[in-house]
């Protein structure tokens, strides 16, 4: 196994429900805790460079295939536009961009729950297609809910990367 880091200089949160949360509670503790928020995304940076991908739905410490979309970018994001900047957001940056347009390099990580689950037809086609049932996935059956929070979710790298200076990769 790999070594496992401890938090320097902030609190580790390992469980966040982010399908559920990264909506309201995040944006809410942006305003009203953002030590709290920047702890949070401080962790969910750890845990991708930890395993290399940002999990999708971070729950009991590990990786899963929770839920559709690809929500941890929004709320480091939202973080960022909202002036939450003491964490290495170029890294947060990286491994953003990594969700949306790298698969892992083995099957068996993907079954782990790294990655944005059905990324190569997303990529291919634009969409999910309806016959792409999304194998190792929770849901296996909501290509149309998944393309969308993946456009969203494509919106959010896109708006940190233009705050980095990324001009290419947010075009």
């Amino acid at each position: 196994g790999g070594t496992v880091e401890t938090a320097k200089d902030f609190t580790y949160y390992c469980d966040y429900s982010v399908w559920d949360t990264f909506r309201g509670v995040h944006p809410l503790l942006t305003i009203l805790d953002p030590d709290r928020e920047r702890d949070m995304v401080k962790s969910l940076i750890a845990k991708g460079e930890q395993g290399g991908f940002l999990p999708v739905f971070p729950a009991w410490n590990s990786y899963t295939s929770e839920m559709v979309g690809d929500h941890t970018g929004a709320i480091i994001t939202d973080a960022y536009v909202k002036g939450i900047r003491d964490f290495d957001a170029e890294k947060a940056y990286q491994l953003m961009r990594r969700n949306a347009m790298e698969l892992p390099k083995t099957e068996e990580l993907y079954r782990d729950g790294q990655g944005r689950r059905a990324l190569g037809s997303y990529l291919k086609y634009g969409y999910i297609p309806l016959e792409d049932h999304v194998p190792f996935a929770f849901h296996k059956n909501e290509q149309v809910s998944r393309t969308l929070e993946y456009a969203y979710d494509d919106y959010v790298v896109s708006v940190l990367a233009g705050a980095l200076g990324h001009t290419a990769d947010a075009e």
